[in-house]
């Protein structure tokens, strides 16, 4: 991951946040909610995934909006890495790649992510 860039989005994206206050705290409350889901997730839930699983643990994801029909995309995610890769390497990755954003967020002074 280019850190530097990370950083230089997260520094524009606290800008936003300070620029445009009333969508900012609705886009807000929509990432709580979704951090309170995704804190449900634990390594056994992980390693047990189920396809529909898989597309409500990923849909929310900013990256997944632009896509109308979601359900192609992780199907053919999971048809292509297959299920059982996606829970195990989602087990091994979840922890290291949330310490990393983290680290990178709490440079900024907004809220970490938990999980």
């Amino acid at each position: 991951m280019n850190e530097k860039k990370f950083l230089s989005r997260l520094e524009q994206y606290h800008q936003w946040l300070t620029d445009r206050q009333g969508k900012a705290k609705e886009e807000l409350a929509e990432r709580e909610a979704y951090a309170k889901e995704i804190q449900k997730y634990d390594k056994r839930s992980l390693l047990n995934m189920t396809a529909e699983d898989v597309y409500n643990l990923l849909s929310p994801l900013w990256a997944m909006a632009m896509w109308g029909n979601r359900h192609y995309k992780i199907d053919n995610l999971i048809e292509t890495n297959s299920l059982e890769l996606i829970r195990y390497t989602e087990v091994l990755e979840v922890h290291e790649a949330l310490q990393k954003a983290n680290e990178s967020i709490n440079k900024l002074g907004l809220v970490p992510v938990s999980l």
